[in-house]
């Protein structure tokens, strides 16, 4: 195989599999919204919690502050780096850390459905920064910068309170 050739078929692969990943729990969460409302988000904020729970003994790992915004914000670099998401962080203080990311394979998935992004994947990412540190706070994806809904870039804003 050529050169271009392997590198087409490593960046289809990684498109497929990618999509795959994403539009499947989009779709399930998109029909139980449809369906129920929000009681069904009432639902879904509770498997929300429950997968934070799960997943917090390995995002431990990756804070070597939990005092510290920017040091929560490893969670975010690490499942950035696995999910094709680029960006950096513009602020990078003790108390406060906002990192912008200027692209994101999954975004276009989750344009069919931006509430996926901008809810569920927000109420995962919120509840696991406070099952970590419970004064973190993470400002909601719906409610700013989102990829998902259309905007140039997102942002991720994460709060220590006092």
């Amino acid at each position: 195989m050529t050169e271009d050739r392997e590198k087409a078929t490593k960046m289809a692969k990684t498109s497929v599999v990618q999509g795959y990943a994403a539009r499947l729990p989009m779709i399930m969460v998109k029909n139980v919204v449809e369906a129920f409302g929000e009681k069904g988000w009432e639902v879904l904020e509770k498997a929300a919690s429950e997968f934070a729970e799960y997943r917090v003994p390995l995002m431990k790992f990756l804070v070597e502050d939990p005092e510290s915004a920017r040091s929560l914000g490893n969670i975010f670099d690490f499942e950035d780096g696995m999910s094709g998401v680029k960006g950096k962080w513009v602020e990078s203080e003790p108390k406060k850390a906002v990192k912008v990311e200027e692209s994101c394979v999954a975004s276009e998935v989750f344009k069919q459905y931006p509430d996926y992004c901008g809810r569920f994947l927000w109420a995962i990412a919120k509840e696991t920064l406070k099952r970590i540190n419970p004064k973190a706070e993470l400002a909601p994806f719906f409610e700013g910068q989102c990829l998902a809904y259309g905007h140039d870039c997102c942002e991720v804003k994460i709060q220590v309170r006092d």
